[in-house]
C-alpha cells in the first residue's frame, strides 16, 4: 500500500515535462520499491527496539511484510475502539493490509498496462488521471482502473484508521507528550509512519492509562466540590442559597412542617420570638391595660 504511495509521488514529480512517459513510469516505478525498502527497514529497526525494551518474543517479525503489522498491535497492547478494548487489533490491521495490497496490485496492473500501452493519460481537476475513448480489452482495463481508484480509496481508508489506532497507542507509550500531534500525522501522511517508529524507539515506555488513573484520582481528591460537606453550594447546612425551612432545626414550623416526626426524648426547638412591629403605636387594635381592654382611636391619640 505505501508502496504504491512512493510510486505515485515519484511518478508525479518525474512525469513533468517529460517525453517518454513509459520510460519515466518504470524509473518512477523503481525509486518507488527502493524508497519502500528504505523506510521498512528503518521501521523495523525501530519495531525491534520496542520489542526488546518490552521483552517480546519473535522480534524479527518487525522485518516481515505484514507481519510488522501484526507485531506493531502485540507492541501496543490493547487498542480501544469506540470506547471498547480490542486485544487482537493487530490481527484485523494485518488482514485489511492485505486485503489492500491485493486490490492495489490490480490496480497497479492496471495503470501500468495503460501507461506502457496507451500512453501519457489526461489530468482532471483533481490531479488524477484517465483515459478516453478506449475500446475492447483497453477499455475494460480502463473500467477496472477508474472504478478500482474507488474501492481502493475506502480499503486504504479502514486499514488506514486501524493503523492509527495502533500507532497513537504506540506513541502514548513512546512519545506521551506529543501522541496527538504524531498519531494524526501517521493518519494524514501514511509513510511518515516509518520514520515516527524509528525516531521514538529509544524513549523510555511510560505508562499512559496508570497516568491517566493517578490524575483522575488526584482531581477527585482535590477538588472541593467533589465533597459535599465542603461544597457550600451542595451543603444545606452552609449553603446561603438554600431555604432555611429545608433545615428541620431552622423551621420554625417544627418537625412537622418538614413531613417529618420527632424522635422520643427529643427537645422540640424553641419558637423564634416574632419581630416588634415598629408602627404598633399607630396601629388600630385592642390594647390591654391593666387586664381591662379599652378601644383606642388612631385618630385621637395622633392629634391629641
Amino acid at each position: 500500500m505505501e508502496l504504491y504511495t512512493f510510486h505515485r509521488l515519484v511518478l508525479n514529480f518525474l512525469s513533468l515535462g517529460a517525453k517518454n512517459i513509459q520510460f519515466v513510469f518504470i524509473a518512477s516505478a523503481a525509486i518507488g520499491v527502493l524508497l519502500w525498502v528504505s523506510m521498512f527497514v528503518l521501521q523495523g529497526f525501530g519495531l525491534f527496539a520496542m520489542a526488546k525494551r518490552q521483552g517480546l518474543e519473535k522480534r524479527w517479525l518487525a522485518f516481515v511484510p505484514f507481519a510488522n503489522i501484526l507485531y506493531m498491535g502485540k507492541i501496543a497492547g490493547e487498542c480501544k475502539i469506540f470506547g471498547k478494548k480490542v486485544k487482537n487489533i493487530g490481527v484485523i490491521a494485518m488482514i485489511a493490509q492485505i486485503v489492500a495490497t491485493l486490490a492495489t496490485l490490480v490496480f497497479l496492473a492496471a495503470e501500468t498496462y495503460l501507461y506502457l500501452k496507451v500512453g501519457m493519460p489526461q489530468v482532471d481537476a483533481m490531479g488524477f488521471p484517465y483515459w478516453t475513448g478506449l475500446t475492447g480489452f483497453d477499455g475494460v482495463v480502463s473500467s477496472v482502473y477508474d472504478y478500482g481508484y474507488y474501492f481502493l480509496s475506502i480499503v486504504q481508508l479502514i486499514c488506514g484508521i486501524l493503523i492509527y489506532i495502533i500507532m497513537a497507542e504506540i506513541c502514548k507509550v513512546y512519545a506521551y507528550k506529543a501522541h496527538f500531534i504524531l498519531s494524526f500525522l501517521a493518519l494524514f501522511v501514511p509513510i511518515s509512519r516509518f520514520v515516527i517508529v524509528f525516531a521514538i524507539r529509544n524513549n523510555e515506555p511510560f505508562d499512559y492509562e496508570e497516568m491517566l488513573r493517578k490524575r483522575q484520582n488526584f482531581y477527585a481528591q482535590h477538588n472541593p466540590y467533589n465533597n459535599p460537606y465542603n461544597n457550600p453550594y451542595n451543603n444545606p447546612y452552609n449553603n446561603p442559597y438554600n431555604n432555611p425551612y429545608n433545615n428541620p432545626y431552622n423551621n420554625p414550623y417544627g418537625y412537622h412542617g418538614n413531613g417529618q416526626q420527632p424522635q422520643q426524648n427529643q427537645q422540640q426547638p424553641q419558637q423564634p420570638k416574632p419581630p416588634e412591629d415598629p408602627f404598633e403605636e399607630f396601629a388600630s387594635s385592642k390594647k390591654q391595660d391593666g387586664g381591662a381592654e379599652k378601644n383606642t382611636n388612631d385618630v385621637d391619640e395622633f392629634f391629641s
